[in-house]
């Protein structure tokens, strides 16, 4: 897993000390109970769908993820094209958490997104 943690969700070294600590944590009972065994949706969540109710999602809303993220950037495109307005910030050299590996691009992509949602609520 760690392999696949380097490659795939977090490719900047060293990790934060927070990252590294809430890896680690991570109740592995919980994950399976809910997914399954590791690489193999099984659980609950393996059926769970709600793409149906996304075009129902009024509020502002943006997708952030990694050019080497699991949830890729095509699927990602999939599922923000089903929300009205929904934004969507590819970060380019990164895994699944931006904050780790582009943290100032990641900081300036929520700020930007926060202020066009702020300028729009004040109309």
């Amino acid at each position: 897993m760690a392999v696949y943690f380097e490659r795939f969700v977090a490719l900047r070294q060293p990790w934060s000390a927070d990252l590294d600590s809430a890896v680690r944590g991570i109740d592995q009972t919980s994950s399976r109970a809910l997914w399954g065994p590791c690489r193999t949706a099984s659980g609950p969540l393996a059926s769970y769908d709600r793409t149906a109710q996304l075009g129902e999602i009024t509020v502002p809303t943006l997708f952030l993820v990694g050019t080497y993220d699991p949830a890729t950037p095509a699927t990602t495109r999939f599922y923000q094209s089903r929300i009205p307005g929904a934004e969507l910030v590819v970060f380019d050299s990164t895994g699944h958490l931006p904050m780790q590996d582009a943290p100032q691009r990641y900081v300036m992509a929520i700020g930007s997104f926060l202020d066009k949602a702020d300028s729009v609520a004040a109309r």
